[in-house]
C-alpha cells in the first residue's frame, strides 16, 4: 500500500520543496546561527506545510477509496479501515450515510485547510514586497 500510494505524496511535497529553494534558506538560518533541527522545524516545514497536507489528503483519499486492493492484499487477516467500512455499512444502511457525510466533512475541512496555510504563506510574501 505505501508503494502505490508514495507517488501521491511525493509530487505535491517535492514540488513545494522546488519552488521555495531549501539550499538558500538553510544557508541564510545558519547565517543567524540556527542548527539543522531549528532550521527544519522554523523554515522548512513551514514553507512546506501546503505540499505536506495536499499530499496527505491525495494519499489519505486514495487509501480511502481502495477497497479491492486492500482485500486482496490483507485479506481477512487484519480489518483496515475500508474493510471495516465495507463491513458496517453492508450492515446496515445509515451507517453509510454517517460515513459519507464525515468523509465529506473531513475532505471538506481539509481543503480548507489547505486553501487557508496557502493564502497565509503567499499573503505574507506579498506584504513582504509592498513594505520594500
Amino acid at each position: 500500500m505505501v508503494i502505490y500510494a508514495m507517488p501521491f505524496m511525493y509530487r505535491p511535497v517535492a514540488n513545494a520543496l522546488q519552488a521555495i529553494n531549501a539550499n538558500t534558506l538553510t544557508e541564510a538560518g545558519q547565517s543567524l546561527g540556527s542548527n539543522i533541527l531549528g532550521i527544519l522545524t522554523r523554515i522548512i516545514i513551514p514553507n512546506i506545510l501546503p505540499g505536506i497536507l495536499s499530499g496527505s489528503l491525495l494519499v489519505f483519499s486514495t487509501v480511502f477509496a481502495e477497497y479491492t486492493l486492500t482485500s486482496l492484499i490483507v485479506g481477512a487477516k487484519f480489518k483496515t479501515f475500508p474493510l471495516l467500512l465495507v463491513e458496517y455499512t453492508r450492515i446496515n444502511g445509515n451507517v453509510a450515510a454517517t460515513f459519507s457525510v464525515i468523509s465529506f466533512t473531513i475532505a471538506w475541512l481539509a481543503s480548507i485547510l489547505i486553501l487557508w496555510v496557502g493564502s497565509k504563506s503567499v499573503g505574507s510574501s506579498t506584504e513582504t514586497l509592498r513594505a520594500r
